[in-house]
């Protein structure tokens, strides 16, 4: 699920910082393990009165639904949001009147009312094990219907605890929302700096970020086509694995890109150095 042209999308929606001035609310589909930003909406950090006055939900509603205007009927799509955002009903009934599913993660002591008893998700599980059940969560809350799903994967630190309208989700997928945050590296100190910024204003914000993700999406889909055409970065092998790529889409596309310049650079040089010579 993500693949762009594809009749299914996943979207991911976070929130970002730069240091303790602004915030982004930002919703991105997801691709090739990085996030593509669609649509964003900044504002003042750490301050109450500068908030969105119609409130996060409301804010990352409308940001869903500028999405969906841009989208084929009939597109499936699954939204995934951390403990920080998917600890919220009304976010989930959010995504629904938008006619899409959700997976959000929950906090540890998130617990799930059944016909059976009551059970908190995340200690239904030891590493590498699932559980899945049927039932009410967010219990003081609004008691929502809703699938609830606990996965262990081996390695990690804590279980995921999830909760979902859609059936066909058994929990892996949740694992691309970490792209989210690996493409906020890319946009801040890993790539783009934008970190650095020391704009202030709100909306010059959203339109510095409007050049900075549209140079973003293009290194990226450069990294794709340098990797189609057999001259990015050699695969390595892992031990007992598969050949795997080093790096991601956007450095592919950056070193690629380096790689032009330079030799376009030099290409200028020579040029500049015969023309001078011999005229």
């Amino acid at each position: 699920m993500g693949e762009l042209g594809e009749q299914q999308v996943t979207l991911l929606v976070d929130e970002t910082k730069l240091h303790a001035r602004m915030a982004v609310m930002m919703v991105g589909v997801a691709w090739q393990n990085r996030c593509l930003p669609l649509v964003w909406r900044a504002y003042e950090a750490n301050n109450a009165a500068a908030y969105p006055v119609e409130g996060q939900v409301a804010m990352i509603e409308g940001l869903l639904a500028a999405v969906k205007a841009g989208l084929p009927d009939g597109c499936e799509v699954l939204v995934l949001a951390d403990r920080g955002l998917g600890c919220s009903p009304a976010l989930c009934r959010a995504v629904e009147r938008l006619g899409w599913h959700s997976l959000f993660r929950l906090t540890c002591q998130t617990k799930i009312v059944t016909a059976e008893g009551d059970y908190t998700i995340a200690q239904q599980v030891q590493p590498g094990e699932l559980w899945a059940a049927e039932g009410l969560v967010f219990k003081q809350r609004g008691r929502l219907p809703a699938r609830a799903l606990a996965l262990w994967e081996v390695g990690y630190d804590e279980p995921w605890a999830l909760v979902t309208h859609d059936p066909a989700c058994t929990g892996p997928e949740y694992a691309c929302r970490v792209w989210q945050e690996l493409s906020f590296r890319d946009l801040k100190g890993g790539g783009w700096h934008w970190n650095e910024s020391l704009v202030r204003c709100p909306d010059h914000v959203m339109r510095l970020l409007l050049f900075l993700v549209m140079a973003y999406v293009w290194t990226v889909a450069l990294g794709s086509q340098a990797i189609h055409a057999q001259v990015g970065h050699p695969l390595i092998r892992r031990a007992a694995g598969l050949p795997e790529r080093l790096y991601s889409l956007f450095r592919e596309g950056l070193d690629f890109l380096c790689e032009q310049l330079e030799d376009f650079s030099t290409f200028c040089g020579i040029v500049f150095f015969a023309d001078y010579r011999f005229t």
